[in-house]
Parts: structure tokens; sequence; C-alpha cells
């Protein structure tokens, strides 16, 4: 069994929308379009799990409620606390079930059978150690209970020893585990997170066809993305996705 989740990042806006309880003007097209894509691919409702500190629903996908929890000085890596409690609470039915965690700004472009997973899995953004967490599997084991405690907390050390490190600590912090070989993590093919950075240079690596599309619907991005202003000249995403986009007002 494959489950979908679905989180906030990237922007002020966004992230900010759980502190107010609610979502931002931007964020509730994002999630309506995700749940949308999600529904068109074939994603039964029941198993399209978002969870908020407030009430939502839309299309079937009801919210499931979590308490106020937050990484203060850095709201892009709020998934990491939630995931933790979730872990924590149990609130897995089963630890054979794999989960595909994404941010909003992540669009499957088509349907996939999971990949071969056995705890925590996900691509680099494409240079170096760098782990990009906008799009990660996992399995709700013991063991994942603990890697996600670990990763918690080396993402509150951090800002200790870096000014800079005060964004995306999430990514930094699971780079600096996974060097020391204290957390494993299962490198997955560029297709399965196609980021808008560096996206002719991971499009060439990509195994195809491209499965998850990730950049946020802004100028400088559709035009590379969606419009094929790019150095392969041809759109990265299809044209049902690219339909879905403009349809919720993103062109």
């Amino acid at each position: 069994t494959a489950y979908e989740m679905c989180g906030r990042d990237w922007s002020s806006d966004v992230c900010s929308s759980d502190l107010q309880h609610r979502f931002g003007d931007e964020a509730v097209r994002l999630m309506r379009l995700q749940i949308d894509n999600s529904i068109d691919l074939g994603w039964h409702p029941d198993d399209i799990l978002l969870y908020t500190n407030f009430h939502y629903d839309y299309r079937g996908v009801y919210a499931r409620l979590v308490p106020d929890l937050y990484t203060a000085f850095d709201p892009t890596s709020n998934k990491i606390p939630v995931l933790l409690h979730l872990l924590q609470s149990a609130a897995f039915p089963s630890v054979d079930d794999l989960y595909w965690y994404h941010d909003l700004d992540v669009s499957q472009l088509l349907w996939f059978n999971p990949p071969p997973v056995q705890q925590f899995g996900c691509a680099r953004y494409g240079y170096k150690h760098d782990w990009q967490c906008g799009s990660f599997f996992f399995r709700p084991t013991a063991f994942m209970r603990d890697f996600f405690a670990r990763w918690n907390e080396e993402i509150a050390f951090i800002p200790t020893w870096s000014e800079y490190a005060k964004t995306r600590t999430d990514e930094k912090a699971l780079k600096s585990l996974a060097l020391r070989g204290i957390l494993p993590v299962e490198e997955l093919n560029h297709r399965y997170n196609h980021v808008f950075k560096y996206a002719d240079w991971t499009y060439d690596r990509a195994v195809k066809p491209i499965l998850a599309s990730h950049f946020h619907p802004e100028p400088e991005s559709m035009a590379r993305m969606v419009r094929g202003e790019n150095k392969h000249k041809h759109p990265f995403v299809n044209d049902r996705l690219a339909y879905l986009l403009k349809q919720h007002g993103f062109e």
C-alpha cells in the first residue's frame, strides 16, 4: 500500500499559514492544485494524507489535526517535527506501507509504482552531497522513529554554528548526518524529484519518464519547466499538468 502526504514549504505566505491556523491565499490554490492533480492521477482521497493544525477539506480529502509543532527559526523544516510526532503517535497503520512525503510545489506527472525503498529514500539536488528533502519516501518503522528523532535534534543544532544555516536546516542536517554515517539515506534517481534548480543538469541524468516535477509556479520556473525555455528546448512537464496549472491560475 502506498500513501501520499502533502506538506507546506518554500514561501513565507505558505509557511506562516500554520502559525495563523489557516492557509494563505496562495496556499489555498496550491493545495487545491495538488489534490486535483492526485485525484486525476488515480489516488483515492483516503490515501492522500494531509496534516494541519486547523480544519480543512477539499474533494473528500480531510485534514488530520496535529498540535502546533514548529521549527521556530526555520519554518521550511516544520515537516520534520510533525512527521516525528506522527511516528511517535503510531499514526500510520502499518510498518509495511510506503509513504511519499512531498512539498506543495512537487507535482506528480504520471502514476508510478513505488520505488524499492527499504527505510528512507530521496534524491539529491544534483551536486555534492546535498539531499533534496522536498520529496522523500519512508516506511513508518521503529527505525524511522529513531531516524526522525535524530534528524530533528540535528536541525536544532545546525544554527549554532552558522547564521546561514537558519534556512533549509532539514537538508543541511540530513547532509551532515549522512556524511558522518549516522543516518542511512537510499539515493533515488532524479525522476522522483526533478527540481527547478539545476533542472537541465538533472534532466540529463534522470531515468525517463520524469515522474515528479518540483518547482514553485512563478514566472522564471514556469518559463523553464512548463514553457520549455531551457537547454533542451521542450517543457519538462506534461500537457496534463500544464492544463491543471492554468486552471488554477498559474500561467
